[in-house]
C-alpha cells in the first residue's frame, strides 16, 4: 500500500464513522478519543482535529516517552503516521523549506560530513520529530547547494584578501586519495591567519618552471586585481623546481618587490634524510626499518611485544611509528618508538612461543633476523647516537612549523643546530660519528635553503645587536645587496643602510630612532612589531624590514589544505571530484579561519594599517609614559634622523657590531 494511503488509513482509524443523517449532507465522524462529532468529506479535517484534540496528543505525548525511556524509536513508518496528523496545520513553504535545507547542507559541507548524512532511517525520523512535514536535504541537493556556498564564503573571504595592504602567497604541490595530482595556494594577511583560496587539478600536465609559472601568475592576478605590488612573498616547497619558480618569477619587472623563500620544515626534514644517508646510519636505518615491517606484517608478534609492554610498564602500551618516506622528520619518529620499547622487545625476544617459532619448520621469513637484531648490543648503541644526533633537527623542525615562526629565527635555528653538534663533538660524546662529513652536509644544505633576505631579516632582530654583536662582512653584503634590490633610489639606499648602521651599533643620539634606550629593542616588542612603531616614525629602513620580518617561511598552510582534503576527500567519499573537493575544502578551512576572527577576543582587535591620526597620537601617548627612565628622561623614538653620509666609514661598524648569530663567532665563520 502507498504510503500516502496508509497514512490516510491511519487517520480513520481513529474515527467512528455516523454515517448520514441526511442523504444531502455529508457524514459526520466521531472522534474515539475525545467523543466529539463533526462532518467531513476529506482526510483534512480529521488531520486538522486530531491536531488539537488535547487527549490525543497527550496519548501519543505518553507512548513516545514510553518508548524513549525504553531506547528503541518507533519504526519509521509509525512515526510518520503519528506525525501526520500535524502535517494539517504545520505547512511549510517553499522558501522555508530552501532555507531549511541551505542551512543543513552549509552544516554538512562546513563539518566536512558526507553529503550522504540525512539519507538514514534514523535522521529522518529525527527530522520528522523535530519538524514533521520537513525532508532534510539529499546527497544530490547538497550537491547542488555546494557551488552557491562556496560563492557566498569566497566573496567574503576575498573581500578580506583585497582589504589587507598586502599579503603572502604559499605554493605547494601533492597527490590526493584518488591519485589525482594536485596544487594548492594559501593566502595569509599581515598580523592575521591564512586562507584556504585554491586547489588545482593538474592532470597530465608537466610539473615543469615554466608550468608552474603560468600557474601562479593566473592567480596572482585574480588576487591582486592586476596591482601585483600587493604581494608582500611567494613561499614555496624545497623542490629545485621551486627555485627554478622563484628564479623565473624575480625576473618580471612587476615582482621585483616580491620576497621569496623556501619552506624551512622541508629544508631541516631534507637534512635528515642527507644525514640518515650516510654509510654510518645506512645499516641502522635498514635494522629499524626491517623491525618496524615486521611488527607491522605480524600481527601475533605485535600482541605478545604488547604483552610484554604492559608487563614492563604496568599496563601501559605504547606505538611503534612507522616513518613516512616524503616526510623526513618522521624518520625521528620511527627511531624513538623503537628506543623507547628496548627493554619490552628483549623481553619478547626471549619468550618461550617465540623462541618455540624459531625451531619450527613454518618460521616466518623475518622472525630471525628480528630477534637478532633486537639482541645486538651495538644496534642500540647506534640507535641512541642516531637519535642524539638528529633530536637537534628534530626539536627545531617542529619549532619551524608553528603559526608565529617567522623568517627572522631561520638563520639562528641552524645555527643552534651546529651549535649543539660543535658541543658533541668537543665532549667527545660520540667519537664514531662522521662529524667531518655531517658538517659538509649541513653547509650546503643551508646554502640551498637560504637566501639573502632569511640573514638579513636575521640582522633586523633587535635582539642580536649591541657591542658585542659582530656582524661578519659576508653578511653586511648580503644586507647591502638586499637593500639596493629593494631601494631603487639611490639616496633612499643610503638613508637606509646609514639606519641599518645606527640599528646595529644602537646609536643615532639621545632622541634618535636607533639610540640604546630606543623602545625597537624592548624585550615586550616582537621583531615585526618594533619596526612597525619605526615605520611610523618615518624610518626608511623600517618600510624594507616590516616586509622582511613578515615574509612567511613555511607551507604550513597548504600542508594543513592537503590534509583537509585527505579527509574529505576520502576513499569511502572518492565520488567527490577534483573541483567539489576543492570546493569543500575551501569553505571547512575557511569557515573556521572566519569563526576565529569573528570570535570576541579579535573582535576589536586593530591592524597597524587600520590605525588612524588619532589612534597613532593615543599610541604614542602611551608609550611616552611606558618608557621613560627612572629619571624621568624620555627615550621614545621621535626625535631627528640621523644625517647620512656616504663617506661613513663602514669598517668601524663591521669591527665593533658583533656576532648577531648568538652562538659564537667561531661557529659562524665555519657555516
Amino acid at each position: 500500500m502507498a504510503p500516502t494511503k496508509a497514512n490516510a488509513a491511519f487517520v480513520w482509524r481513529q474515527f467512528i464513522d455516523l454515517g448520514r443523517s441526511n442523504p444531502k449532507k455529508s457524514k459526520r465522524y466521531r472522534c474515539r478519543h475525545c467523543q466529539k462529532d463533526f462532518a467531513a468529506t476529506s482526510i483534512g479535517r480529521p488531520k486538522e482535529h486530531l491536531a488539537a484534540c488535547e487527549k490525543w496528543q497527550g496519548k501519543q505525548q505518553q507512548e513516545r516517552q514510553a518508548q524513549d525511556e525504553a531506547g528503541h524509536p518507533p519504526p519509521y513508518s509509525e512515526a510518520i503516521q503519528k506525525k501526520i496528523t500535524e502535517v494539517g496545520v504545520q505547512h511549510i513553504s517553499q522558501d522555508e523549506s530552501n532555507s531549511f535545507a541551505y542551512d543543513a547542507a552549509a552544516a554538512v559541507i562546513a563539518g566536512g560530513r558526507p553529503f550522504s548524512l540525512f539519507e538514514s532511517r534514523r535522521w529522518h525520523y529525527f527530522f520528522t520529530r523535530i519538524k514533521p512535514g520537513w525532508k532534510p536535504p539529499s546527497r544530490a541537493a547538497i550537491t547542488r547547494i555546494l557551488p552557491d556556498l562556496y560563492q557566498e564564503l569566497l566573496d567574503e573571504v576575498f573581500q578580506r584578501i583585497t582589504s589587507s595592504e598586502w599579503f603572502n602567497i604559499i605554493f605547494d604541490a601533492s597527490y590526493n586519495v584518488s591519485g589525482h595530482r594536485i596544487v594548492n595556494i594559501s593566502v595569509q594577511i599581515p598580523d592575521g591567519p591564512a586562507f584556504y583560496w585554491k586547489t588545482f587539478d593538474t592532470g597530465d600536465e608537466q610539473h615543469t618552471a615554466e608550468n608552474w609559472v603560468k600557474l601562479i601568475w593566473r592567480e596572482m592576478q585574480k588576487l591582486c586585481g592586476g596591482d601585483l605590488s600587493r604581494i608582500n612573498s611567494i613561499c614555496t616547497d624545497t623542490e629545485n623546481t621551486m627555485r627554478s619558480v622563484h628564479d623565473l618569477l624575480g625576473r618580471f619587472p612587476e615582482l621585483s618587490h616580491v620576497n621569496f623563500s623556501l619552506c624551512d620544515s622541508h629544508g631541516l626534514q631534507l637534512l635528515i634524510k642527507d644525514i640518515l644517508l650516510l654509510p654510518f646510519f645506512e645499516d641502522l636505518f635498514d635494522n629499524v626499518t626491517t623491525l618496524l615491517t615486521f611488527f607491522s606484517r605480524s600481527k601475533l608478534q605485535l600482541q605478545r611485544l604488547r604483552t610484554c609492554q604492559r608487563t614492563r610498564w604496568n599496563g601501559i602500551t605504547r606505538a611503534l611509528i612507522r616513518s613516512v618516506i616524503t616526510r623526513w622528520g618522521s624518520q625521528y619518529n620511527s627511531f624513538f618508538s623503537l628506543l623507547r620499547s628496548r627493554d619490552p622487545a628483549r623481553d619478547w625476544s626471549i619468550r618461550k612461543d617465540v623462541r618455540g617459532e624459531l625451531r619450527s619448520q613454518g618460521c616466518p621469513v623475518l622472525l630471525p633476523e628480528a630477534v637478532r637484531i633486537i639482541k645486538d648490543n651495538s644496534f642500540w648503541l647506534k640507535l641512541e647516537t642516531a637519535i642524539a644526533v638528529l633530536k637537534p633537527v628534530n626539536d627545531f623542525q617542529h619549532a619551524s612549523e608553528a603559526d608565529e615562526s617567522g623568517i627572522a629565527y631561520v638563520v639562528n635555528r641552524w645555527l643552534q643546530i651546529k651549535s649543539k653538534w660543535a658541543e658533541m663533538r668537543e665532549a667527545d660524546q660520540f667519537p664514531d660519528v662522521p662529524w667531518d662529513d655531517i658538517d659538509a652536509i649541513f653547509k650546503a644544505r643551508l646554502d640551498k635553503q637560504t637566501y639573502n633576505i632569511h640573514w638579513v631579516a636575521d640582522a633586523l632582530r633587535p635582539d642580536t645587536t649591541g657591542p658585542n654583536s659582530k656582524l661578519p662582512p659576508s653578511v653586511f653584503a648580503r644586507v647591502q645587496e638586499y637593500l639596493r634590490k629593494h631601494l631603487k633610489n639611490n639616496d633612499e639606499y643610503h638613508r637606509a643602510l646609514s639606519e641599518f648602521t645606527h640599528f646595529r651599533m644602537r646609536t643615532g643620539g639621545p632622541d634618535g630612532l636607533f639610540n640604546k634606550h630606543s623602545a625597537v629593542y624592548d624585550d615586550g616588542f616582537k621583531p615585526a612589531m618594533a619596526w612597525q612603531c619605526l615605520l611610523n616614525q618615518g624610518s626608511i629602513l623600517a618600510r624594507v624590514a616590516v616586509k622582511v620580518m613578515n615574509t612567511l617561511v613555511n607551507s604550513v598552510p597548504s600542508e594543513r589544505s592537503f590534509s583537509a582534503i585527505s579527509f574529505i576527500h576520502t576513499k569511502a567519499r572518492n565520488r567527490l571530484t577534483p573541483v567539489h573537493a576543492d570546493m569543500q575544502a575551501f569553505i571547512f578551512m575557511n569557515d573556521r579561519v572566519l569563526d576565529r576572527l569573528k570570535d570576541e577576543k579579535y573582535a576589536h582587535k586593530k591592524r597597524w594599517a587600520d590605525l588612524e591620526e588619532k589612534d597613532w597620537l593615543e599610541l604614542e601617548d602611551s608609550y611616552l609614559e611606558l618608557f621613560v627612565n627612572a629619571q624621568g628622561k624620555k627615550v621614545w623614538m621621535d626625535g631627528a634622523m640621523a644625517s647620512t653620509n656616504e663617506d661613513f666609514e663602514w669598517e668601524g661598524v663591521l669591527q665593533s657590531t658583533g656576532d648577531i648569530l648568538g652562538v659564537g663567532t667561531e661557529v659562524e665563520s665555519e657555516v
